[in-house]
């Protein structure tokens, strides 16, 4: 009984902290998604699941910079998961676009994913950067399929989606996914991302 209080209280604090940099992130006009690669969702009922970091639409576009060909390959088919999710989402990868997606090699970072966005309203744009060091050395053998959930999971936040949702159903958002089964949106996410825009 005392852990599950513990544990809770824990849960209560964490989610106080997350909100407070959520609030000052957005207050100085952009926000910052770490994807760590560890499981910290949990279940429950279904809260207002919005980073408030995405785009003010779900049509925009994106472009690949510094990236090589196989790279844009797994950028690709993560917009294109999104495109046939039914979420109504229309990613196109342009050469002018304000949005971009990056890999690089960040070896003394342990993340997997970074998405940083800036300003607000139409003016809004993001970053996304993916680091393939750290995603070669936690796939094993599955390194694809982990950079296709990846890429497909940051793109989630540029619709506003944010991390761990808390709900019970599976989800693209949930950093314990299996990056190998789960590399597209899930239905849990094509309904927040069709109730969020409308």
């Amino acid at each position: 009984m005392g852990n599950t209080q513990t544990g809770e209280r824990t849960a209560v604090r964490r989610r106080h902290v997350r909100d407070a940099v959520r609030r000052a992130a957005l207050a100085a006009g952009s926000c910052t998604v770490l994807v760590m690669g560890m499981v910290l969702g949990g279940a429950g009922t279904a809260e207002a699941d919005s980073c408030g970091c995405g785009m003010p639409s779900r049509s925009f576009t994106v472009k690949t910079v510094g990236v090589n060909s196989w790279w844009t390959a797994q950028f690709d088919t993560a917009r294109s998961n999104w495109h046939t999710s039914g979420a109504g989402a229309k990613i196109r990868r342009t050469t002018d676009s304000p949005n971009k997606f990056t890999a690089g090699s960040y070896e003394n970072e342990g993340w997997l994913a970074l998405y940083t966005s800036k300003n607000s309203g139409s003016r809004r744009h993001f970053t996304i950067k993916a680091n393939s060091y750290q995603l070669a050395r936690k796939s094993g053998t599955h390194m694809r399929e982990w950079s296709r959930s990846t890429a497909t999971h940051e793109l989630g936040h540029a619709l506003n989606l944010k991390d761990n949702p808390r709900t019970r159903k599976a989800s693209l958002m949930k950093h314990g996914r299996d990056r190998v089964r789960i590399q597209k949106p899930q239905p849990y996410d094509v309904a927040e991302v069709k109730r969020m825009y409308g």
